[in-house]
């Protein structure tokens, strides 16, 4: 660093430079430019190196170094043209400014940043950064396994099951079954609902059986799901109340029947299931509850018992 143009050097001015594969990527610098202000200068990046996250990495060490020096704001200039940069440097938080110096080239964007007031943990979490990182460092696994595996995967889809299942985040239905992309044809939905006069599902559902050929439908549910025992308790939700009413409405039409044959041991299972956040209730006799308060019925209500515990 002690080589560098007096502008660039320390203590005053800092130079990154960027590998990727052992090859020269790309180049940031900050230099002074009056009191408690500094520039940015010199982004580039090698055209064969885009699209990795290599300008955006520079652009924050940058700012973090601007921090750390002491700097209030940063500034910078570029033209509308440059759309990608400008897009970025929106992402971390520049803001236009006027301009702070005359230029002859007409149309230049000034941008400033508020050095004091911004945050490396809030600029990546609101542009969700993280997962722009996940993905990659994914498809470059997914490279490494199989160079061909994007092109293969882009031409065809040859699942041969349908997955219709809850939306919960913790039921990744691919994770779940050890299935890459590709192997499964998947359709979520709060609750895991099938109904007729849904015209979303009955699509996927012909898409799937007409079209890519599937050979099984798996209807599947969870432990703990939320929609099932917000309709089986009768919470009020909002909107989402109207569409868990098709699970009320299967557990209504059953209610008799499961009455009918509830047991100690059966009252006992269920209520164990809906400690674990319920289930949706099916036509089986051997699952039986009384679901309409959250009293335990009562020794007399239960065939076959003389008393309960």
């Amino acid at each position: 660093m002690s080589a560098l143009p007096g502008a660039y050097a320390p203590p005053a001015g800092r130079l990154f430079y960027a590998e990727r594969d052992g090859e020269p990527a790309g180049c940031v610098a900050i230099r002074p430019f009056s009191a408690g202000l500094c520039e940015l200068k010199r982004l580039y990046v090698e055209p064969r190196h885009r699209s990795y996250g290599v300008g955006r990495d520079l652009t924050l060490a940058a700012i973090k170094a601007a921090k750390e020096i002491g700097y209030r704001k940063l500034l910078l200039d570029t033209l509308p043209a440059m759309r990608v940069a400008v897009k970025l440097y929106r992402e971390l938080g520049f803001k236009e400014t006027p301009a702070y110096y005359q230029t002859p080239l007409e149309g230049t964007m000034f941008l400033a940043l508020d050095l004091e007031n911004w945050s490396a943990e809030e600029v990546a979490t609101e542009n969700l950064f993280h997962l722009f990182d996940f993905n990659r460092a994914w498809a470059d696994r997914m490279q490494q396994i199989d160079p061909e595996y994007f092109l293969k995967l882009s031409r065809l889809q040859t699942p041969q099951y349908l997955w219709i299942g809850c939306s919960d985040s913790r039921v990744p239905a691919n994770e779940i079954c050890g299935l890459l992309p590709g192997e499964l044809f998947v359709h979520r939905n709060v609750a895991n609902v099938v109904v007729h006069t849904d015209l979303n599902c009955l699509s996927v559902v012909q898409f799937a059986v007409d079209v890519l050929k599937v050979r099984h439908i798996m209807v599947v549910g969870h432990y703990g799901c939320g929609g099932v025992k917000a309709a089986l308790n009768r919470d009020r939700a909002g909107l989402v109340d109207i569409w868990l009413r098709h699970v009320r409405d299967v557990h209504d039409k059953h209610l008799a029947h499961m009455c009918a044959t509830c047991t100690t041991s059966t009252w006992r299972w269920w209520t164990s299931c809906r400690r674990r956040g319920g289930m949706i209730v099916s036509a089986s006799s051997t699952c039986s509850s009384r679901w309409r308060t959250s009293a335990r019925p009562s020794s007399s209500r239960m065939p076959g018992n003389a008393a309960s515990r």
